[in-house]
């Protein structure tokens, strides 16, 4: 069967593999079976500083060195209802001509960037803009989930842990798909965070407001993913083939230094 889900994200991922490789990921989550899955990892080393979100916009607003004004001006890019109201905050932020604030209005006036923030410039509808999420939480969710098959990898091991790991979880997508039973008992999807927090927000308000509030101390249960040892002999046999290339080489210095002291004779 197909799995179906309403939106994808796209994230980068740091730390799993050792260098200077980072891995790109498109996740999702499938509602059905309340599982975060990713459908589409590569592995690069070339990785853009440009990066853009509402999220990421409001806390880079915050930090900058600008007057309040502008900052307040920066936020109600946001709200705007519509692209001629963008543009005449633009001119407004334009006119009061602080330090680098032109570097900022040039970078921010790219059509792709504010496709990212507002949906007057973006190619969906606003029914689409409103329903997608402005975060990357289900992509961050997933990092963290790989991550537990280790980091700091090499490359090919990385891989092949990473295709076990997804391959355990689409495989437990079919196990629901035929069974109905779920991966986890916790609802993930928008819908459920939200009747969380008003369930969370609801025994505080009913809490006597003179006991303080105790840290629950319950054990999270951790998913357990049995993997096979083959990348743990795979790291062995390379360990190998190093230990006799370095022989080789020692070998092979012992000759030239022979040859060197022949020479002077």
């Amino acid at each position: 069967k197909c799995i179906e889900f309403k939106y994808f994200e796209v994230d980068l991922s740091f730390k799993r593999v050792y260098g200077d490789i980072n891995e790109f990921e498109f996740n999702a989550y499938e509602e059905k079976s309340r599982t975060i899955l990713a459908f589409y990892i590569i592995f690069t080393n070339i990785a853009t500083k440009e990066k853009s979100c509402c999220i990421y916009y409001i806390r880079n607003v915050d930090h900058y060195p600008y007057c309040a004004d502008t900052k307040h001006d920066m936020l109600e890019i946001l709200k705007a209802n519509s692209s001629e109201e963008i543009n005449q905050i633009f001119g407004q932020i334009k006119m009061r001509n602080e330090d680098g604030i032109q570097n900022w209005l040039e970078y921010y006036q790219k059509p792709w960037v504010l496709g990212s923030l507002t949906y007057h410039y973006s190619l969906m509808s606003y029914e689409d803009w409103q329903t997608t999420p402005f975060d990357t939480n289900i992509a961050e969710s997933a990092h963290a989930m790989i991550n537990r098959t280790g980091k700091s990898l090499k490359l090919k091991i990385a891989i092949l842990r990473g295709w076990k790991h997804n391959e355990c979880i689409y495989k437990r997508i079919k196990i629901h798909q035929q069974t109905g039973i779920h991966m986890s008992s916790k609802d993930r999807s928008d819908f459920g965070k939200k009747m969380q927090a008003n369930k969370r927000s609801d025994k505080l308000e009913n809490y006597p407001k003179e006991q303080p509030v105790k840290e629950s101390n319950a054990l999270q249960k951790k998913a357990k993913i049995d993997y096979d040892d083959d990348d743990t002999e795979m790291e062995i046999e390379e360990r190998k083939i190093a230990l006799e290339e370095r022989k080789m080489q020692f070998k092979q210095n012992e000759i030239d230094l022979k040859l060197k002291e022949l020479q002077i004779k």
